[in-house]
């Protein structure tokens, strides 16, 4: 992935997905979660193919999404999926064990227009 250039892959296993939100793993992989479910999946750009990720507690249609950098090896750890339009929920999926943990509600609902920043500390 260069960033310039659109490559076709597999379609998703639950195409017509809406108010969804995605990141990108590395050069490795892309997950999408929420949209009008609470499924999650997640594209092996080598492989070209799709995996059933365990789903989130809540749905977040509409909600935001970023990834989580781990501390001195800078390699993605974490992913939070936080608000959409059924609240203020914020959940973390670990990458590693693929377990969610809840994290605290935010104080107002976060939807469509929010952002979610990580960076690792120099």
């Amino acid at each position: 992935m260069d960033g310039r250039t659109f490559v076709e892959h597999a379609p998703m296993p639950s195409p017509g997905k809406s108010r969804h939100c995605q990141v990108t793993i590395g050069d490795e992989s892309v997950m999408v979660f929420g949209g009008s479910s609470k499924a999650v999946y997640r594209l092996d750009l080598k492989e070209d193919t799709w995996s059933t990720w365990p789903p989130t507690n809540y749905s977040h249609s509409g909600g935001v999404c970023g990834v989580i950098f781990g501390g001195e090896s800078g390699q993605p750890e974490s992913v939070v999926v936080a608000g959409g339009f059924s609240g203020n929920s914020v959940e973390i999926l670990d990458l590693e064990t693929r377990q969610w943990t809840l994290g605290k509600h935010m104080f107002y609902s976060c939807k469509i227009s929010c952002a979610a920043r990580s960076g690792v500390k120099n």
